[in-house]
This record gives C-alpha cells, structure tokens and sequence, in this order.
C-alpha cells in the first residue's frame, strides 16, 4: 500500500499587523482519499486481511491527531473501536477503509 503520511501536517505560523500571532495548519489528503475509497471499493480487501490475520482499517491523518489532541484526547490511549466510532461521529469515515463494525 501507498504511504499514506504522504501529506504530512504543514504550519504556518505569522502576525498580524497588530501583534496577533496566527496559525494555520493543512495537510493535503488527496491521495490518500483516492486510495481509501479504491481499498473501500474493493470487495475483497476484508477477505484477504483475515486470511492473513491482519486487517488494514483506516487512516488516522495527521491533522486529525492534531485536533483531537488540541480537544484533550489522548490519541494514544484511544482503543481502535473509539477511533473508528470518532472518525465515523465528525464526519471522516472516508479515511476508513470499511464501513463494517470491529468485532467485539
């Protein structure tokens, strides 16, 4: 698979005329949009991923991780299912690679 962290988070930071320093972070999911919907649209990616034990899910970008660590999540401690469900509740179950549940 593509490396995905391709589009890594890019800051840029300035001031206002009047002092105000300003932030501005992006990142460019482009190419990793496009080879999540082809990893979706293919109907047999869950079936090779348990024949081989180990099932790709999603991708979790840079700029997501940043925002929910800015919210006062800690990513790290965060189970797959959390992540899963989070992503699916703000809107980037694109990033994901399947809509189906993880098992429990």
């Amino acid at each position: 698979m593509a490396n995905l962290g391709k589009g890594s988070l890019q800051q840029d930071i300035s001031c206002t005329h009047d002092g105000i320093m300003v932030v501005k972070n992006e990142q460019d999911v482009t190419e990793a949009l496009e080879i999540m919907k082809a990893v979706r649209n293919d109907d047999t990616h869950v079936k090779r991923g348990i024949d081989n034990n180990r099932l790709h899910i999603g991708w979790v970008p840079d700029f997501l991780i940043h925002k929910w660590t800015k919210q006062g999540y800690d990513f790290d401690r965060m189970s797959m299912r959390e992540i899963c469900a989070k992503m699916k509740l703000e809107g980037y179950e694109h990033f994901l690679s399947s809509d189906k549940q993880l098992a429990r």
